[in-house]
């Protein structure tokens, strides 16, 4: 299983991949030998699978790309174990730090044998999850509420990690050859959000929010992930900056908390 998250594996490979192709003769040259050689020390070197220790403190290293979630459980930096998935058709449409909390979920679910009841460390690079997370839940948006209840059996710290200085990140995404698999979550059949509005009040926020020009760039924002920066927003939407970790969208509504930010037309 380790050999899936070899990062560098695949162009080691190639040279024996072409001696097991029909019609190729076989020969074994120097370059085949010292390719060899290096792939047994690769593979016998960190970061190979260390043996999990229940006194030792564990660490949770969660990342989301576009169409699928990563986790590696550490322990005093070595790597316990691995795990990745791709997003459902649903959660592909998830605003980014939507995502990047469905990793945390995912790694807490995966690894739920080894941090059940410990105090765990949770490292990202999404500084907006990081301020929810630590924040009372309430506090939180709807939205983000429901997925942290489905951690509770941890007591878990999270902070920040430039994206170059995660040791693994590069390997969090290896996706799983099954891409029509049913992710299966108890949780699944739980409500997201409950609206009290009429229908016919949601479906006229629905068509003013999609003829708002600036709403609309705001939820291609959230889909797509905060700019480090406030300048490098569009400055229609600059007043949003400050509140950008309280921000989601739900059923095409924009959301700050449990209040609707009401279009302006």
């Amino acid at each position: 299983r380790t050999l899936l998250f070899r990062r560098t594996l695949s162009a080691k490979l190639k040279c024996f991949v072409k001696l097991t192709r029909k019609n190729t003769e076989w020969c074994w040259f120097k370059q085949h030998q010292d390719a060899f050689d290096d792939l047994k020390h690769k593979i016998c070197s960190p970061p190979t699978l260390k043996y999990y220790y229940v006194q030792k403190p564990v660490t949770l290293i969660c990342d989301a790309s576009q169409f699928g979630l990563g986790a590696a459980c550490l322990q005093e930096g070595a790597p316990v174990a691995y795990a990745s998935r791709t997003q459902t058709q649903t959660e592909v449409h998830y605003a980014q730090i939507e995502k990047e909390l469905l990793a945390v979920v995912f790694a807490c679910t995966k690894f739920n044998d080894y941090i059940c009841g410990k105090q765990i460390y949770i490292e990202t690079d999404h500084q907006p999850l990081v301020t929810n997370h630590n924040k009372p839940i309430y506090t939180a948006p709807a939205k983000l509420q429901h997925m942290m209840l489905r951690c509770r059996n941890t007591t878990s710290q999270s902070h920040t990690r430039k994206g170059k200085d995660i040791p693994c990140r590069h390997t969090l995404h290896s996706p799983r050859a099954c891409t029509n698999e049913l992710y299966d979550d108890p949780a699944d059949i739980e409500a997201m959000s409950i609206w009290h509005i009429l229908s016919s009040r949601l479906k006229d926020l629905q068509t003013c929010a999609a003829l708002d020009p600036a709403l609309q760039s705001l939820c291609s924002i959230l889909k797509s992930g905060w700019p480090s920066s406030q300048s490098k927003l569009p400055l229609e939407i600059h007043e949003y900056f400050p509140f950008r970790d309280e921000l989601t969208v739900d059923e095409d509504v924009l959301m700050k908390g449990q209040r609707i930010v009401v279009p302006t037309q």
